[in-house]
């Protein structure tokens, strides 16, 4: 049997017990926020870790047949400095998120808490709120194995460890030669190689008003970028930016611009499916 802390005992009797829910994301590049909704910042645990009180709603978390936890909602509000930066820079997507509910006193240390929700996070935001839909950590199991199917098109991701190409090699960096007159573009006099050579890949900005954002490239001309995803600012003239070139996984890519055929792992001669016979 578990024996409780005197206090925890001694502060339900005298009726001055507090509770207060923690929520720690944590971001695939390795970073870690704490924040609770509780009405001041919390230190929890040992060593100390500070939580800092913001807006926080959350809705109520939903469960399974067998009471495992499934989805919830969580709605931040003020968001400012770092973790403003983060959202902005497309770093927040498929976080972590863990849900714990404390009962908090001055008067004991940690150790009265437990886990309400542990899941993963997608991302939705305006210029007032944030919103984490989150969904179970036991959704990572629902992610096809084996990776490598059967298919027309490669089934690595360009620079990843079976490409086996360095993503450093293949970095551009240039500058813009004129403003941009809407929040997807990049202007440059003129860029290197084949508009279709950028394609799919990415861009991160290095100064200026949008430094530290990275976006996925669209399309391109033979003066400037378009981007998926719009810039929180428009980009000026003489900003500094970094180009990776995109691959559309087709064997002809592979081989033709990055010289790389010997790690295609797509199967050229499957069939389509438009070309199978019933």
């Amino acid at each position: 049997m578990i024996e409780v802390d005197a206090a925890f005992t001694t502060a339900i009797a005298a009726n001055t017990l507090k509770m207060a829910e923690l929520y720690i994301v944590e971001l695939s590049n390795g970073v870690t926020y704490y924040y609770t909704s509780h009405s001041e910042n919390i230190a929890w645990n040992s060593p100390a870790q500070v939580y800092t009180a913001i807006p926080i709603q959350r809705g109520s978390i939903g469960s399974k047949i067998n009471l495992e936890a499934n989805v919830v909602d969580i709605t931040l509000a003020n968001i400012t400095g770092n973790l403003f930066n983060v959202v902005q820079n497309n770093v927040l997507d498929s976080c972590k998120i863990t849900i714990k509910r404390i009962c908090w006193n001055e008067a004991y240390s940690a150790g009265m808490e437990f886990i309400c929700f542990k899941g993963i996070a997608d991302i939705e935001f305006d210029r007032k709120v944030l919103i984490l839909h989150c969904r179970s950590i036991l959704d990572i199991l629902n992610v096809q194995v084996p990776k490598n199917i059967y298919q027309e098109s490669c089934n690595n991701r360009l620079f990843d460890a079976n490409c086996a190409l360095i993503k450093s090699t293949f970095k551009h960096s240039l500058i813009t030669t004129s403003a941009a007159t809407d929040n997807f573009t990049v202007n440059k006099t003129s860029l290197s190689h084949d508009v279709t050579y950028w394609t799919l890949g990415e861009i991160k900005i290095t100064s200026g008003l949008n430094d530290g954002c990275r976006r996925m490239i669209r399309t391109s001309t033979t003066n400037s970028i378009i981007v998926a995803v719009a810039f929180p600012n428009i980009v000026a003239n003489n900003v500094t930016f970094d180009l990776y070139p995109g691959c559309d996984k087709r064997g002809e890519t592979c081989n033709g611009t990055f010289s790389n055929g010997v790690y295609f792992n797509g199967y050229a001669y499957i069939p389509k499916v438009e070309d199978v016979l019933f």
